[in-house]
């Protein structure tokens, strides 16, 4: 079982999603290049699409690559933000990855996963730390916008003048610095969110709730990998 993730994310996502896979899927081993896939099972390698719309570009790239060099893969997984796009732009999207898809054979399943607004959305829904965070007072503006403590954080937007990413990403920056860990983060340095603590505090709050939708579907699917 090799598994191909291409996420639209250079920084934030494309560094903590390696640890997290220490935790969700802990037999198997990261790669560092497609041919180190020939040699090896229960692999996975992560790469970068540097953007959108330029993942599609590379998603073409990559699939090509694979399909030509026989790469041994399962699941080719396509990972994005949606910001505040509408549902016929988001279905526009998987419209697309499924055509680019179908005009190559392969022998491996392609797996897609637009991202509800973005990846910091997904870790605005660690509880414990928004509740260590909330009463502080550089925190009360975004607590008074939207309580992602009580409310589903892929259903916020932003207040007008922002756009959905950033403001997701600023909240989460002073939701963790004016917590009891006092740790901050950036895009490029996000080890603060990297822990089995913090990942586990996401995975408590899919079992409890129906919230965060997205990051359930793509943690069944993981779990669902390792059962085959």
């Amino acid at each position: 079982m090799n598994l191909y993730f291409l996420l639209e994310d250079s920084k934030s996502f494309f560094y903590v999603f390696p640890k997290w896979m220490k935790f969700i899927l802990p037999q198997f081993s990261e790669i560092s290049s497609l041919p180190k896939f020939c040699n090896n099972d229960k692999c996975f390698l992560i790469e970068s699409g540097f953007g959108y719309p330029s993942i599609k570009n590379y998603f073409e790239q990559s699939l090509c690559t694979i399909i030509e060099n026989n790469i041994p893969l399962n699941y080719f997984i396509v990972c994005w933000d949606t910001d505040a796009r509408a549902n016929d732009e988001i279905e526009l999207d998987i419209s697309d990855f499924k055509n680019i898809f179908s005009k190559y054979p392969s022998n491996f399943e392609l797996k897609l996963l637009a991202i509800n607004r973005c990846f910091e959305t997904w870790l605005l829904g660690n509880r414990q730390t928004y509740l260590s965070s909330c009463t502080k007072e550089k925190m009360l503006p975004f607590v008074k916008f939207y309580n992602v403590g009580k409310y589903d954080p892929e259903k916020m937007y932003a207040p007008i003048n922002n756009s959905v990413s950033n403001y997701h990403y600023k909240y989460l920056q002073e939701m963790l610095r004016n917590s009891y860990t006092k740790k901050n983060y950036s895009k490029g340095r996000p080890l603060a969110v990297s822990t089995k603590e913090y990942y586990e505090e996401l995975y408590s709050r899919i079992n409890d709730t129906d919230d965060l939708n997205t990051f359930r579907i793509f943690i069944e699917f993981l779990k669902n990998v390792n059962c085959q």
